[in-house]
């Protein structure tokens, strides 16, 4: 039985057909979700309507779907998302759950720990529009967690430059913004699995130095580089790459460029906290947890 899932984010919303437990992506919208409620004070109804419009086209393809909301979701009183649950109720067998900040980390590196061999401590960062989660893990415990309400779209704010065509603000200014407003974490972690976003498209495209994943046979991490190298070419990336020819890259979402300088700036500040040496970059994001979630709901039910 094939099921849709919606992750819908802060800024981007991803729309998966699962089949036998194997997701595939079919959709990334570019949805303003944080922007638009933090101008109106409300969901704003132009964004109920896209997200509706995510809903139909898997709905044609699935017997259900399930969505899942963070970031602003997480804001919103419980009248206004029962009121968002009846309208997506309307069109079909649909599900609407809000995930907190712990959760959505969480599921997230359910997908982003599995078949990491590792002899020490594993970070997990998880980032995004909104809010940014970190979680060290050793022997599949929890050493560690950091949950912060801050993301790219709010670096992005402060520094508008970082999606100019070529940045001018140097990235050791952003870090250190960024570093001031991290929640603290004391445990540190030589390795650093970046997650919550498409960071191979990102360091592939823009020439980082990524090497063969040796910490892992899984095909959804097969690269890893060190973070000296990743400093080096973040300056290169600032200030002699054009971000106007990487949107060509992604026709469908152009948009999704907008955050990568100041994403670069957030693997920095945690990569220091940690004082991690080696990277691994995945696209991974919740949908690994979220099957997991849908799979022991219908077990328990």
């Amino acid at each position: 039985m094939k099921i849709g899932i919606i992750e819908a984010g802060s800024t981007n919303t991803k729309c998966y057909i699962v089949d036998d437990l194997v997701p595939t992506l079919i959709n990334v919208r570019g949805i303003g979700f944080k922007d638009n409620y933090i101008q109106d004070g409300h969901i704003r109804e132009s964004d109920i309507a896209k997200l509706s419009d995510c809903v139909k086209g898997l709905m044609s393809q699935t017997e259900s779907v399930h969505i899942f909301g963070t970031s602003i979701f997480r804001q919103a009183d419980i009248e206004e998302i029962d009121n968002l649950r009846s309208i997506l109720k309307k069109l079909g067998n649909v599900s609407f759950e809000v995930v907190t900040a712990e959760m959505e980390g969480e599921y997230t590196a359910f997908g982003a720990m599995t078949n990491i061999i590792f002899d020490g401590p594993v970070a997990i960062m998880v980032g995004g529009g909104g809010s940014t989660e970190l979680f060290v893990y050793q022997d599949n415990k929890i050493l560690a967690k950091a949950l912060s309400p801050i993301g790219v779209g709010d670096v992005n704010k402060a520094y508008p430059d970082l999606f100019a065509d070529i940045a001018s603000t140097e990235p050791i200014e952003i870090i250190d913004w960024i570093s001031k407003r991290l929640m603290p974490i004391s445990q540190k972690a030589e390795l650093l699995v970046l997650a919550g976003g498409d960071f191979p498209l990102l360091y592939k495209n823009v020439g980082y130095n990524l090497r063969s994943n040796i910490y892992s046979d899984d095909p959804e991490k097969p690269y890893m580089l060190s973070n000296v190298d990743k400093l080096n070419q973040d300056k290169k990336y600032f200030f002699d790459i054009s971000i106007n020819k990487l949107r060509s890259i992604t026709p469908d979402n152009p948009g999704w460029w907008d955050g990568t300088r100041a994403m670069c700036c957030f693997v920095s500040a945690v990569a220091q906290q940690l004082q991690a040496k080696t990277l691994i970059p995945t696209r991974i994001s919740m949908i690994y947890g979220m099957i997991h979630h849908i799979q022991n709901s219908k077990i328990s039910t």
